[in-house]
């Protein structure tokens, strides 16, 4: 983080005098610290509330849990302390898909599960998206789910086909939702190795975000492939990096049912991995749902 001029300082003060504690999560950038004080402004009324969140701010609160609230595609849910703040690297993956989802099933039933599902963010915006789908989501954290349940009430989805459970994928992925297949699975599962969550993570995300929710590396992704790969027709999971898409790749290369690929972001880092049977049991084109993320396919 860079260091702050006292000239800075003395010119966002006369700005507005709570300024300059935006500017510290701002890389002293005055432009963007004024944004995120119209954005404070707009969602807080009284001027006690305004000078809290600035404060908040000022030590590394992230923004989402100071307003409550964070931009999802078309939704805006509800996220809290505890829960991971969405990122527009789901919402943008997340709405490439969707855009390409059908309307349903060739025989009326479109199933989706969304495993780690946190605030909910990819689950219910396929249940937004598409009303007639079967929505299961997964989640193992208390307060996740809470917030979860909180956000299908917010978004008035509770008369749509939802399903949500607390469980831990890692330990009962044969028991969740036993004997049910589906048309596709979602995951934004942790994937940032220890080491690099203490080297690489902003402070920010180490002193507020739940680390339950970003570390790990390969366990995640060999869960796929060990216990869920046999109970889908298609599959997207978030990644951190290569090496995460390149290990679903290869755990999948001895079969010629699979179609593996990797979508890359719009930073050109490599985003999801995904993948599709050849000949689908329930006639759904799937070749057409993930046109948009052919990139590099295996």
């Amino acid at each position: 983080m860079p260091r702050i001029s006292p000239a800075v300082l003395k010119l966002a003060a006369i700005t507005d005098r709570r300024l300059p504690y935006l500017l510290r999560q701002n890389n002293g950038n005055i432009s963007e610290a004024k944004q995120e004080l119209r954005w404070i402004k707009n969602e807080l009324s009284s001027s006690r509330s305004i000078n809290m969140a600035c404060w908040l701010r000022f030590n590394a609160v992230p923004l989402q849990y100071v307003l409550k609230s964070q931009p999802f595609g078309p939704l805006e849910l509800s996220v809290r302390p505890g829960v991971l703040i969405p990122r527009w690297e789901t919402e943008e993956w997340c709405i490439d898909l969707i855009e390409n989802l059908p309307d349903n099933g060739p025989d009326g039933n479109f199933k989706s599960l969304d495993l780690c599902s946190g605030s909910g963010c990819i689950g219910l915006s396929i249940s937004h998206a598409r009303p007639t789908y079967s929505v299961s989501l997964v989640e193992f954290s208390s307060k996740a789910i809470a917030v979860l349940k909180d956000n299908i009430e917010r978004l008035h989805l509770r008369d749509r086909n939802i399903q949500c459970i607390q469980a831990d994928i890692l330990k009962n992925s044969e028991s969740i939702y036993a004997n049910e297949k589906f048309n596709i699975i979602t995951c934004n599962p942790p994937y940032i190795p220890s080491d690099e969550f203490v080297k690489e993570c902003t402070t920010s995300v180490k002193m507020y975000e739940p680390r339950l929710a970003l570390v790990a590396d390969m366990e995640f992704y060999d869960n796929l492939v060990k216990h869920w790969i046999h109970r889908t027709e298609s599959f997207v999971y978030e990644v951190g990096d290569i090496r995460q898409c390149q290990h679903v790749v290869n755990g999948l290369s001895h079969s010629n049912q699979w179609v593996t690929g990797i979508k890359y972001d719009s930073n050109n880092k490599a985003r999801c991995v995904y993948g599709y049977q050849t000949a689908s049991a329930s006639g759904v084109d799937y070749g057409k749902i993930f046109s948009s993320f052919s990139t590099d396919r295996y």
